[in-house]
């Protein structure tokens, strides 16, 4: 395990979502797999939503289509972004 492995592993999946998105990152279900070891993303957006709006920040939900290994088109797949207040990132 690298140092960028050990850091992410001691954090909570809420922690390290909301780390990533407020870098200006979007992030689709695939990507969270694998960069951030979120199994369930829309759960961990869900309950992040929460807490995010006491600030008057959300999460904005976008559905777009990907191909898959053999060029077929797959989806909609929803892709997250931060929204910060009113603005977004």
């Amino acid at each position: 395990m690298n140092d960028e492995q050990s850091r992410l592993s001691k954090q909570t999946q809420k922690k390290r979502l909301l780390d990533w998105l407020e870098k200006g990152q979007t992030i689709t279900f695939l990507e969270s797999w694998q960069r951030l070891g979120i199994a369930r993303l829309s759960d961990v957006v869900f309950r992040l939503k929460k807490d995010l709006m006491k600030d008057g920040r959300t999460i904005h939900t976008e559905l777009i289509t990907v191909k898959n290994q053999f060029g077929d088109d797959c989806g909609p797949i929803a892709k997250y972004r931060l929204i910060e207040r009113g603005n977004l990132i």
